[in-house]
């Protein structure tokens, strides 16, 4: 059998690919490896790296498994790591580097590319409220993971995609402590229709953010 085929692109993605030219893309390069039970393929692109996860694809949809990866904060310096090899003496991912000979390895207890803090962003799909009121936003995480004790995040909200209001920065919880709940109170307030949340972060702490709660009236 030769299988079935399958398109995995986004109107998203497409879009990227649609502003190079051909010869930029015959020098894309592919990474492929399996992480935590999660097959993963990363798209080298002249300026910019795409990675999308199969197992999430399998779950969730095409929609939500594609992430664009970087390396820098406030900018859009295209992700470092290349060439990723498992090293069969200690189970971990040997990379090397697109910009100079470093060597690396992909550690999930950190949130560090070679030593730099990097910026992540996660934004939700549109939510369609109708004149709904939110009053409380709780995040499910994993605190306690703090040794530089900078685990903030700042929250911010689009009711267009293309502009954010001003972000307000929450603290995730303090090294330790276990015990800690992130919630934030009136955090939008009356949404006309529909709106999307942006959390970002760029800090040395470790962030594990696993299902969103509103609360609205």
């Amino acid at each position: 059998s030769l299988g079935n085929e399958q398109v995995i692109s986004t109107r998203e993605t497409d879009q990227i690919l649609s502003a190079y030219t051909h010869n930029q893309l015959a020098s894309v390069t592919v990474d492929t490896m399996v992480r935590d039970n999660m097959k993963l393929v990363i798209y080298n692109l002249p300026d910019k790296t795409l990675m999308f996860n199969e197992t999430i694809a399998e779950k969730m949809g095409v929609d939500n498994a594609w992430t664009i990866l970087k390396s820098d904060v406030l900018g859009d310096r295209t992700y470092r790591a290349k060439d990723p090899v498992l090293d069969p003496r200690s189970g971990k991912w040997v990379v090397g580097d697109k910009f100079d000979s470093t060597i690396g390895v992909l550690d999930a207890s950190i949130c560090e590319h070679y030593g730099g803090i990097v910026e992540w962003i996660i934004d939700t799909p549109f939510l369609k409220l109708d004149g709904k009121s939110i009053t409380q936003i709780e995040i499910d995480t994993i605190p306690g993971i703090s040794p530089d004790e900078d685990a903030t995040v700042e929250m911010s909200v689009t009711f267009n995609g293309r502009t954010h209001g001003q972000g307000r920065w929450v603290k995730m919880g303090a090294n330790y402590d276990y015990g800690q709940r992130f919630i934030v109170r009136n955090p939008i307030g009356f949404v006309r229709n529909m709106f999307s949340l942006r959390l970002r972060g760029a800090s040395r702490s470790r962030m594990s953010l696993a299902k969103l709660n509103m609360v609205f009236i």
